[in-house]
Formats: C-alpha cells, sequence, structure tokens
C-alpha cells in the first residue's frame, strides 16, 4: 500500500537536493523525468507557468493538473484527449527559463515512460517529488491531497537574497509582492519574507505536515536534522544507512555571506522578519 506523498519545495538553492537524495536513499521514489539537481521535471511543465498566478484564481485548471501529475506519477492514469489539451497549453507557454524544445522534450517523455509502463506504481510505497516551486502551489495540493507531507527547506534569507539563482523572484515576484520587481538583494530579499509569510499562514491548515527545514542548522548539526526529518516522515532510520545519509550533508561554501554585506541594502522590517524566523542578523 501506497503511503502518501511527500513534497519538497524551497527557494532555488537552499538545499532542496540533499534531502531528496536522502529520501532516495530512503527508498522513495521521486519521479522518472529527473534534471541533475534531481528537480520533477512533470511538475515543472505542468506548474511553473507564470499564467496560473494567482493559484486560487486557477483552481479549476490547477486541479486538472494535479490530478494528472498525480496519475502519471503513480501509472494510475493515461494521456486521454482532456490530459492531452491540458499538456499541449503547458507545452505552448513560454516560461523564459525553459525554452520550445526543452518542454517538446518533457512530452515526448510522458510518452515515452507511459509506453514503458505495464501497471501501476502499486509496487512502491513510498513516493513524492522535489521541485523547488512546488510551495506556489501548497494550498492547492493540500486541499488535492489531504495527507500530503511538505518539506519546505530554507537558509537564511539574506544569504538567499546574494544568491545567482533568482528565478523565482523573476517568475513569482510581481505576482508575490504586488508590483515590478528589481532583480537585486533588496527584492530577493523581500520575496524571501513574502514567500515565509505566506508558509506560515498555510501551515496553521496542515501544522502537523509541513516542516520548515532550516537547511544552516542542518549542516550544522546532521545528526539532529536527520533525526528531525526521520520523525516527521515517521521513518526510522537505521545505523547502517544513517552514516551513508549523513555523508551527504556538507555545509555550503555560502553559508555566512551575509555577515558581509552592508544592511543598508534591505528594508529593516525584512531583516527583523529573518531573525524572528530563527536566523542572526
Amino acid at each position: 500500500m501506497q503511503t502518501p506523498p511527500v513534497a519538497i519545495g524551497g527557494i532555488g538553492g537552499s538545499g532542496t537536493r540533499v534531502v531528496v537524495e536522502i529520501l532516495q536513499d530512503l527508498g522513495y521514489y521521486v519521479g522518472d523525468d529527473l534534471n541533475p539537481a534531481l528537480d520533477n521535471l512533470l511538475f515543472t511543465l505542468l506548474f511553473k507557468r507564470r499564467s496560473l498566478w494567482p493559484p486560487e484564481s486557477h483552481r479549476p485548471e490547477i486541479d486538472g493538473l494535479l490530478a494528472m501529475f498525480l496519475g502519471l506519477m503513480t501509472g494510475r492514469q493515461e494521456v486521454g484527449e482532456a490530459e492531452m489539451g491540458l499538456l499541449k497549453t503547458c507545452v505552448a507557454e513560454v516560461t523564459g527559463e525553459h525554452n520550445s524544445a526543452w518542454r517538446e522534450q518533457r512530452l515526448a517523455m510522458i510518452f515515452s515512460l507511459q509506453g514503458q509502463r505495464k501497471k501501476p506504481r502499486g509496487d512502491v510505497a513510498r513516493w513524492g517529488w522535489k521541485e523547488p516551486n512546488t510551495h506556489i502551489f501548497l494550498r492547492e495540493l493540500n486541499n488535492s491531497i489531504p495527507s500530503l507531507k511538505y518539506v519546505h527547506v530554507m537558509r537564511h534569507g539574506v544569504d538567499m537574497a546574494l544568491s545567482v539563482n533568482q528565478n523565482q523572484l523573476k517568475l513569482w515576484g510581481e505576482g508575490l509582492l504586488g508590483r515590478k520587481v528589481v532583480v537585486a538583494p533588496g527584492d530577493s530579499l523581500r520575496y524571501w519574507c513574502a514567500t515565509h509569510r505566506r508558509l506560515l499562514a498555510i501551515k496553521k491548515d496542515m501544522p502537523e505536515r509541513l516542516l520548515l527545514l532550516d537547511f544552516d542548522k542542518f549542516c550544522e548539526d546532521p545528526g539532529d536534522g536527520l533525526h528531525k526529518l526521520a520523525l516527521f516522515l515517521e521513518i526510522d532510520v537505521a545505523a547502517p544507512i544513517k552514516e551513508q545519509l549523513l555523508a551527504k550533508i556538507k555545509v555550503p561554501k555560502s553559508l555566512g555571506r551575509h555577515q558581509k554585506v552592508d544592511r543598508a541594502l534591505f528594508a529593516q522590517e525584512d531583516l527583523e522578519f529573518v531573525r524572528e524566523m530563527g536566523f542572526v542578523v
């Protein structure tokens, strides 16, 4: 019997890859069409689209996309006429980050994998996916999958504001902040704050099924971090595999870069919220 899925998200560059690698080693199936960062590219194709913002205004389409995503992930659904219409819409939309050739490759992969699969994935007890943008659709996911567990990987907001990876700010920033954004540290931190305030609000609806995983603390004390993750997943981690999992957790070189930056780049209220989230500012 399959357990409820586990989804992993975060702002790009926050450490989600390490977490999904741990899940894979624990026996989780996380998809067949993955990039080097282990993002589930089926989810990327279906949902990483600016036209779906705000999610609450596109509920029928998102519900259809979620049903198709879950059906394809579990092998319980084939692409019919309705699904093909949704897929064509996704493939046709220009996202800026992925060109038409990339989107056509995803479509071809869907049909290729579907042709190889002879039966539903009932033999996969543990499954889920990792795609940083998952948090954008968390309310809708929670409504469609009431038992879903979600791990949101977060790092120090100022460290993230200084990252070269600002893809989410470019894609969702205007919608989330309600104005034009500047791809610069100030608006990047403002996006980080808005994202995590939104998650705190959603957590009230799924308090036991949303884990805010502080990746900085995870790296500083891997044993404690792994213990908390295992408790959340309701999994016993045996000693032999525990050492294997702990070896994956390494302190990123970018940890602590906030210490050398001019605080004048950021709004004081944003720095205060970073502090409220448990980070030293």
